[in-house]
């Protein structure tokens, strides 16, 4: 369809929480019939719990059944920091019962964390790459996944 569609973090401001400030931002969409004329959508295109204060670094990929998915990290107020999984329904992007296969608080490495992650495809294998605590201080971590196993996302 000649189209390029790309997806971004646009901050909209900062939230102090617990003395310390941190930027605000959501998920939009860049979308031209080429690189240099891409524009961004007028509303985020991930919907957007109220306790998130940001959800951002969205992934594109497609499931073993051919689903669009988008795996953004969000931030809530309370420290939590984590992925949430989007399914494409009806032309919208909605929040998934799903969860990401590791969460904050399922081993020591991430107790309040596990953000920014990527997949990759290579050789019939799902592999997703994400961090720890702290951004990562801890590790960065990766789940492993052959084609003939549910992803559970």
């Amino acid at each position: 369809n000649n189209k390029f569609s790309v997806l971004v973090a646009v901050g909209d401001g900062w939230e102090s929480i617990n003395n310390s400030t941190y930027p605000r931002y959501r998920c939009y969409e860049m979308i031209g019939s080429n690189l240099d004329n891409l524009e961004l959508s007028k509303k985020p295109i991930l919907p957007q719990q109220e306790n998130l204060y940001r959800l951002g670094r969205p992934r594109f990929m497609r499931d073993n059944f051919g689903n669009e998915i988008i795996i953004a990290t969000g931030g809530e107020r309370s420290g939590d920091y984590r992925p949430y999984i989007f399914e494409k329904k009806n032309g919208k992007w909605i929040l998934s019962n799903s969860n990401f296969p590791v969460l904050p608080g399922d081993y020591k490495s991430f107790t309040k964390q596990v953000s920014y992650p990527s997949h990759v495809k290579s050789n019939d294998r799902d592999i997703f790459f994400f961090n720890g605590d702290n951004m990562g201080e801890k590790g960065c971590f990766f789940i492993l996944k052959n084609n003939s196993e549910n992803l559970n996302i």
